[in-house]
């Protein structure tokens, strides 16, 4: 058999993002779907990763190894994996685009596993048939092919059969209209049996987040799903998936179809009916329907004095001073929560060329809203705007503006509040969430709540999974809730968080300026995360 240069056929798979599968991901997907003999599947099998290394696992005589791939050099190094195991000769490998050309067209296989290319569009499927008996739960957009993908294993999987398949986690959660209704019909046919969600540095060659779908056609169908967020087991993830760590996660998804559960996955696992999915407009990230990671917090009680006590020594100004001497104030124990918008309305700024023309209007951007809790007095960037534009778009006290682009999910969401009218105005890349006249919230408590573990897992499970940028639009904002204790305990929290701000701005020395961060982050953790956690932690957080 003559094999080609591998370099040369990576190249070739390059334009179908073919990231090659972790082996201890594979194993998992493996032991996941309980695989040990019968017609094993791999519709984009490459070099035969997944293929070789079932064989390697199950060493069934009754094994049997069907697999398609995009080119003749990968079907050769898949041919040449199999045989270093002895296993070509139970191997039948084809050649083409699979969901262009399915050479298995009428085959039925008990087991599927597969890490399909992803996020392909539909250039790479210029005779893609929109009839196609493969579309059985609804016709897959043509940017973009997981869904299609999905709903070829479901075609090709037996009566009774299970399958495994990665995919990038934006499956989890989508506006399509195509996307939605596709995986509204596969969940209410109970075909989907869990949802197992990983982090995103498990493959070597990418950082992009994924998860794992497992699918089954046995009977009973489900009627609840398992949804696992395995970045939530500890030991926490690495590089590769440990054997116990993998262990678990088996152990949970066949605890789930004996019907059974194990009470202390409860903080990364659960169960969920499909009528509360339907709830939640068939959203499947676990965050959903998990509660709030406690494992995360810490109890700073003892910290926070600390700090206190270190700035106490130093020379910082008068109210600072003030405010510190009442940190031992105790935290409110009842809050309320309502959806963020009963009280604000969003709006997205313009786009304007920047300049430093000083006849030009103040203009705020979002490198400004990046680096200050508050609106400074000097904004340093600066644009020519119309009479119109500013009566549109200048900022008033209460304002708050938040980054609607981000490229990681740290600076997606930033806040900035600003505490009095202003002659100014904000640029496109920024989302305004203006006061709708309901005056339950204090704009510097609304700050710090905004950077609180609450509300940055609440934001990070709403917003859509992404590749390249993630961005916070209104549909988004419409699902988030606000935390907030009463007005006195508001005033307490919003004035000292904005004290520690003002005290950043006129110091730059870095020890003082760490040990001022360190008090910013422990009075969130204590005055506004813990005491929510508290009061919520017997009920669902979101």
């Amino acid at each position: 058999m003559e094999l080609t240069d591998v370099s040369d056929i990576q190249a070739q798979e390059k334009i179908f993002k073919d990231y090659y599968t972790p082996l201890s991901v594979i194993r998992l997907m493996t032991r996941a779907i309980g695989l040990h003999s019968g017609n094993v599947y791999d519709p984009c099998c490459g070099s035969g990763a997944i293929l070789a290394s079932v064989a390697a696992e199950t060493r069934s005589e009754d094994l049997r190894l069907f697999g398609q791939t995009i080119s003749k050099d990968t079907a050769a190094l898949c041919q040449a994996n199999l045989c270093l195991l002895g296993a070509d000769t139970i191997a039948t490998i084809e050649v083409g685009n699979t969901l262009e050309q399915d050479r298995f067209e009428n085959e039925r296989f008990d087991y599927i596993i597969t890490n399909p290319p992803f996020n392909v569009s539909d250039r790479r499927f210029n005779t893609w048939r929109l009839n196609d008996a493969r579309w059985q739960f609804g016709s897959p957009p043509r940017y973009n092919a997981n869904f299609a993908w999905i709903q070829h294993i479901l075609y090709h999987l037996k009566e009774g059969g299970r399958a495994a398949i990665l995919l990038p986690s934006n499956v989890l959660r989508t506006n399509d209209v195509c996307q939605k209704e596709i995986c509204r019909n596969i969940l209410e046919e109970g075909l989907l049996e869990a949802v197992i969600t990983f982090p995103k540095y498990l493959f070597a060659t990418t950082e992009i987040p994924f998860c794992i779908w497992i699918l089954s056609k046995s009977f009973p169908r489900q009627r609840r799903v398992l949804l696992l967020d395995a970045e939530r087991i500890t030991p926490k993830i690495g590089r590769t998936l440990l054997p116990e760590q993998s262990d678990l996660i088996c152990g949970l998804i066949r605890s789930h179809r004996e019907r059974a559960f194990i009470k202390e996955a409860e903080r990364f696992c659960v169960s969920v009916p499909i009528k509360k999915i339907a709830e939640q407009e068939y959203q499947l990230v676990p965050g959903l329907y998990l509660p709030f990671d406690l494992t995360k917090q810490k109890k700073n009680e003892k910290r926070i004095e600390e700090i206190s006590q270190k700035l106490k020594n130093r020379n910082i100004s008068p109210q600072l001073r003030a405010i510190l001497d009442k940190l031992d104030t105790p935290c409110s124990p009842d809050w309320e929560r309502e959806p963020l918008l009963t009280f604000y309305t969003p709006s997205i700024g313009l786009r304007k060329s920047v300049t430093t023309e000083e006849t030009a209007y103040p203009y705020i951007d979002l490198t400004t809203v990046l680096r200050n809790d508050f609106l400074p007095d000097r904004l340093p960037k600066k644009a020519f705007v119309s009479d119109t534009e500013i009566a549109r778009f200048r900022i008033q006290a209460g304002d708050i503006l938040l980054s609607r682009v981000s490229e990681s999910k740290k600076s997606l969401g930033r806040c900035c509040v600003c505490v009095s009218d202003r002659d100014a105005v904000y640029g496109d890349f920024l989302k305004l969430l203006r006061p709708t006249g309901k005056e339950k919230l204090y704009p510097p408590y609304v700050c710090a709540y905004l950077q609180s573990a609450v509300f940055r897992q609440e934001l990070e499970d709403y917003t859509p999974p992404y590749l390249t940028r993630l961005c916070l639009n209104n549909t988004t904002l419409s699902k988030l809730s606000v935390y907030f204790p009463d007005p006195m305990s508001q005033r307490f929290i919003g004035d000292t968080f904005y004290e520690i701000f003002e005290e950043m701005q006129k110091n730059d020395g870095t020890e003082l300026m760490s040990i001022l961060a360190e008090l910013k982050k422990s009075l969130i953790e204590q005055y506004i995360t813990n005491p929510i956690v508290k009061q919520f932690e017997e009920k669902e957080i979101k």
